[in-house]
Order: structure tokens, then C-alpha cells, then sequence
């Protein structure tokens, strides 16, 4: 009897959930194995796989290639089930080469095909056992691209998923570069096993792996705004920098030209004014390091909630792209679930690239599910959580992504990716997700996030402003954000100057007001400065003050309020104001001590005097007629 050869056949679930990740060109590594059988069909309890999954990391390899090796073992589970063939998929940017691949009986060839998005590498068994229990064994060497990368201050990790059906089981185990420790700062998921030289996963059935090593990331930031008035009145332009967050610190290494003015919204973004003449062009370069972290930063803590406070009631204003036509069917007021929602809900479209204004917002995502990108993502999931009382805004930024086909950002623009952060009530922080990435890659970003999204703009009170850097173009195009990983170290600097204003005015309880502004002269944001204010020859009411926050370039201005010692007509008075014991300014006013120590007859005499005058001028009148 002849023999009937029949392919595999995925069953209903897994086949829905591999259409997916096909139509999306989700970057896992999944399996896809062809069986030869005697008269009748086979299905996926028919067999079980065991993967033993090996990466021998090199951090000095120019062509950032991995040496990898597979062991899998096909268990048949029917007493007439034979494997012949094996196929494994890679995503493209994943690439392999160098192919070695042996099974229980010598040297297999592999036969490789390279696809839209896709590499599939296919192993024949020689002679492969039938039998119940029988298990026919490959064992695959290859090198493997951007499984590893040494960016800038730390070791990344990146894995593709290993799709598996119930039953399979796989270890993965990663061998760190020799003689070279770095801390594992991030995760996912949290490996079963780490020591000095390996970090071991066992049965992390369908997510992706991302580890990573060190505690910051820094980069470079090289960013250029053209400011354009075409009016022939004078107007300002106000623009948004890179702002400090929870887990961003910002340090500028210039801004050239310097604004006029630079302050914090209410969202807490850097914002910078500069005033333009009629017809005037200005191009502002803005050069500076960001250190990027995972945990969130304690100095900024206690800003960020305060800040929040002020804020919370603009958190749901009405918003056309948070606006939906109906409620969606999450009553629940857990973020995960809304975050679950949107991700089920809407389809990666790689193909859409953003043009101009083409943000569809969250009601026009809802009607076209399968034409999402990264706004569409954020858009939605805000405008689901804030139905239900959720505190959740929008980020704006740069992200870094090697692997398209595994975390996608839009490049027609500057304005490259978009995520959102939700404020965790019971820890008083913003805590940044991204269902975009986790949709395309598998990894988790609810639970954990990580070094490669650069904050540009904070989106809370409003959907669209302020713009982030990238979206002030040049009538030439051209590209605008240059940012890199970098090892360098910018030099903090945190300097504070002020001026006082030299003639004081006279207030109540025969004292003086002065204003002293306090600017920050260096390059990274301070919190909570304290003052010490000191004079000789008057008494200062208060003689400690603080300020919570200034930007670097930020001027804010502090009211002295002080009583001279002496009541003669003018009054030296020295003002020595330092912060944290460091020297702020040494200065001497005169004081016209006269103003009020003479103030309770000099308002009378004023009004006697006028109406002297006024009398003269009529009696001077009626002469004259």
C-alpha cells in the first residue's frame, strides 16, 4: 500500500493566534513542523517538542553575530507518527547563517528560504524512528544577528519568541561575554536562574526574552527647531526640550541661541519661548546627554506628585482623539485590563506610514482596527481608561528599535513614537506602558519598561501640544533628531545666580520689599533649592526660603520682605544670600529709611499741599476772567 503523505495541521486556537502574529509580522521565532503519516491526518497532541536553546555572547563582535545552538528532541506520541521534516522561522532582522545541523544519524542539510519578513529554515531527518515514545533529536549550530548588543551603556539582550504548543517544554540559557560582569538590571521575564557567566529561562512558552545589563542608559541629543514668523508684527514661539521625568534626567550641553524665557507647564515639560521679529526666521539647536532609567528617580518623586496634584482635574478634559462614539466594554477600573483591551482590539498596520496629519484618534481607530500605528495605540487605551477614572496620559519621544519587524516606529517623520503613562495612586508615580511594543514583540511592557524610549513631550491636559522636537520643520525637509547610545560622561553643573532689585519699596510696619530673582546657571534641573537670606543693619522676616524646581536657564523671583535698624533718611543694607551653604550674592542697597519712618505725615501733607495748588489755580482763574 502506497504511503499518504499529509501535512501538519495547526488546531483552531493556534492557528488564530499564528495568523496574527503573521498578518502583523510579529518577530517570533515559532515552529512550524511538517510530518509524514501512514492513511490519516495529524494533529498537534500527535507529538511533543523539547527545546534546549543555547547563546554564547561576544561583546566584541563587529558583525554582531551570536554563536547559537538548538537541541530539540520530537517525542512521537502516536505509534505511527513520523517527523520527517522540521522548519524554523526567523524574523528577518534576526538573520542566520553559518548553518551546521545534525540529528541522530549524521549531517542534515538545510534548506533556506528568505520571505517578505521572514527567514525559514527547513531540516530533513535522515531516516527519522517511528514508534510510540520514540524521539528523533536535531541539534542545530548557527550564527544569529542582534540577539546581543553593547549600546552605549549597557548590555541588551533581545530574544525572539519561542511559540509552542501545550506540552512543549524549552530552556533557554544565555552565556554572558567572559570576564566581564554587568549587573542585571531589567528582565523579561525573570529568569529562573543568574550567575557571573549565564542567565537560564525555563519554559518561557510564547513571550519574547529582553534582558538587560547596567543601570542607565545615556544618549546623545542632537535636536534642531526652525521658528518661522511670517507675520509683520512681532510674535513668540514657545518649544518644547527634552524634559526631566521620573525616568529621564536631562543634562543641556548648549541651547544656542538662548531663549528668551524657559519654564515648566503643567505637564512638567521643558518649555522654551523665543520672540521672532516680523518676518523673522530662527533655527535653535539644542545639544545635551539623556540618562534614561527603569526605576523611577527619588529626587523627582515628590515634584512629580505635586505636580499631579495640581494637574489632576485637566487629566479629563475633553479631547477630540481621546473621544470615543460609545463607551467601550471595559467597566472595569483596572489599567491592565484596558491595556489588554487595546491590544486585542487593534492590529499593527506596518504598512501605514504617518503623513503629515493623519492621526485618526481613538473613535476612527475603532472603526478601522487594522490601520493602527503607535498613535492609535495610545489614543485608544486613553481614551478607554479615562472612562473610567483612570489618570493616564500621552508620551511623545524618540525610541530606539533595530528589529522592525519586532518593535516598529514610524521614520517618515521625526515624530517617531508614542506611548502612554498612567499614575499609580497607591505609589504617587507616573508608571510609563507601551502596548504598541508589547503587541509586536511579546515582551511585557505593563510590568516593566525599558531604556530605549527618550521622553520629548508630555501629553496630559492636551492631546497635541506641545509639540515634540522634529515637528518644527524647515519648508526643506530634512532630518532634525540625531540621537545616539553613548558611553560619555557630560559634567553636572548646578549653579545658581541672582540678581536683587536695587530700590527697595516701602510696605507696611515701616518695612521694605525687595525682589531677588534667582536664575539656574547650570545644565540640569534642581529641586526643593533652599536660601538663606542675610543682612546687616535690618531684620529679614524670613530669613529661609525654597524654591521646588527650576529648569536650567529658569529665572524665578522671591520677594524679601526686611525692616531697617536705623531711621535715618538713607540706610546702607548688605544682603548675603547663599543656598546649601554655597555664596549666592553679596550686595548693598541704599534704603530711604525716610519713606517710612516720616510715612504717617507725609500723606496728609500731600493732600494739604494739592489743595493749596488747586486753590491757587482757581483763585488765579477768577482773576484773570
Amino acid at each position: 500500500m502506497p504511503t499518504k503523505y499529509m501535512c501538519f495541521t495547526l488546531n483552531e486556537k493556534t492557528m488564530n493566534k499564528f495568523n496574527k502574529f503573521y498578518r502583523h509580522f510579529f518577530s517570533f521565532l515559532f515552529f512550524l513542523a511538517v510530518l509524514f503519516v501512514y492513511l490519516k491526518p495529524t494533529f498537534a497532541a500527535d507529538f511533543r517538542t523539547s527545546y534546549n536553546i543555547e547563546y554564547f555572547i561576544k561583546d566584541n563582535d563587529p558583525q554582531n553575530y551570536t554563536k547559537t545552538s538548538y537541541t530539540i528532541k520530537l517525542t512521537n506520541l502516536q505509534p505511527d507518527l513520523i517527523i520527517k521534516k522540521f522548519t524554523l522561522s526567523f524574523p528577518r532582522s534576526f538573520g542566520i547563517g553559518s548553518i551546521v545541523a545534525k540529528d541522530d544519524r549524521g549531517v542534515i542539510n538545510a534548506v533556506v528560504v528568505q520571505k517578505d519578513r521572514t527567514i525559514d529554515a527547513t531540516f530533513e531527518l535522515n531516516e527519522p524512528k517511528p514508534g510510540l515514545n520514540e524521539v528523533n533529536t536535531l541539534y542545530l549550530d548557527f550564527l544569529q544577528s542582534n540577539i546581543f548588543r553593547a549600546k552605549g551603556s549597557v548590555w541588551e539582550v533581545f530574544i525572539p519568541t519561542l511559540e509552542s504548543k501545550d506540552g512543549d517544554t524549552h530552556t533557554v540559557t544565555v552565556y554572558l561575554p567572559p570576564g566581564k560582569h554587568n549587573k542585571l538590571s531589567l528582565a523579561k521575564p525573570t529568569p529562573d536562574l543568574i550567575t557571573l557567566d549565564k542567565v537560564v529561562w525555563n519554559n518561557n512558552v510564547g513571550r519574547s526574552i529582553y534582558a538587560v545589563f547596567g543601570e542607565e542608559q545615556r544618549y546623545n541629543l542632537d535636536l534642531t527647531y526652525h521658528l518661522v514668523n511670517p507675520n509683520i508684527y512681532k510674535v513668540y514661539t514657545d518649544i518644547a526640550f527634552p524634559p526631566d521625568t521620573l525616568y529621564q534626567k536631562v543634562i543641556v550641553d548648549s541651547i544656542i541661541p538662548s531663549p528668551d524665557s524657559v519654564y515648566s507647564d503643567s505637564d512638567g515639560n521643558y518649555m522654551a519661548r523665543y520672540n521672532l521679529n516680523p518676518k523673522e526666521e530662527k533655527q535653535i539647536q539644542f545639544r545635551g546627554i539623556a540618562k534614561v532609567y527603569t526605576i523611577p528617580r527619588s529626587e523627582y518623586k515628590a515634584y512629580s506628585k505635586k505636580q499631579f496634584e495640581d494637574e489632576q482635574r485637566s487629566l479629563f478634559d475633553a479631547q477630540a482623539f481621546w473621544k470615543l462614539d460609545n463607551e467601550t466594554p471595559i467597566t472595569s477600573s483596572n489599567i491592565e485590563d484596558h491595556y489588554n483591551y487595546t491590544i486585542d482590539t487593534l492590529t499593527y498596520n506596518f504598512n501605514r506610514v504617518i503623513k503629515g496629519n493623519s492621526r485618526m484618534g481613538a473613535a476612527q481607530a475603532l472603526r478601522m482596527p487594522d490601520q493602527a500605528v503607535c498613535t492609535e495605540y495610545s489614543d485608544l487605551l486613553i481614551a478607554s481608561a479615562r472612562q473610567r477614572g483612570i489618570y493616564i496620559r500621552e508620551v511623545q519621544g524618540f525610541a530606539f528599535a533595530n528589529e522592525q519587524e519586532l518593535r516598529p516606529v514610524q521614520q517618515e517623520s521625526d515624530i517617531l513614537h508614542s506611548w502612554v503613562e498612567y499614575y499609580d495612586i497607591k505609589k504617587d508615580i507616573w508608571v510609563p506602558i507601551d502596548p504598541t511594543w508589547q503587541d509586536t514583540s511579546g515582551i511585557d511592557y505593563f510590568n516593566s519598561f525599558d531604556f530605549n524610549h527618550i521622553v520629548f513631550a508630555l501629553h496630559g491636559k492636551k492631546a497635541d501640544y506641545p509639540y515634540p522636537a522634529g515637528s518644527y520643520k524647515a519648508s526643506t525637509g530634512g532630518q532634525d533628531i540625531h540621537i545616539e547610545p553613548t558611553t560619555s560622561i557630560l559634567v553636572e553643573s548646578q549653579k545658581i545666580s541672582g540678581e536683587l532689585s536695587q530700590f527697595p519699596l516701602p510696605d507696611a510696619d515701616n518695612s521694605f520689599t525687595v525682589d531677588l530673582v534667582i536664575k539656574n546657571s547650570g545644565n540640569i534641573n534642581l529641586w526643593d533649592i533652599p536660601f538663606t537670606i542675610k543682612a546687616d543693619n535690618a531684620v529679614i522676616n524670613s530669613p529661609s526660603m525654597s524654591i521646588s524646581h527650576l529648569l536650567p536657564g529658569e529665572k524665578k523671583k522671591i520677594t524679601i520682605n526686611f525692616k531697617p535698624k536705623s531711621s535715618l533718611l538713607y540706610q546702607e543694607v548688605t544682603f548675603d544670600i547663599s543656598s546649601n551653604k554655597e555664596p549666592i550674592l553679596l550686595k548693598t542697597i541704599q534704603v530711604p529709611t525716610f519713606l517710612t519712618s516720616f510715612r504717617g505725615y507725609i500723606v496728609p501733607a500731600l493732600f494739604i499741599l494739592g489743595g493749596f495748588i488747586l486753590l491757587g489755580f482757581l483763585f488765579k482763574s477768577k482773576n484773570d476772567n
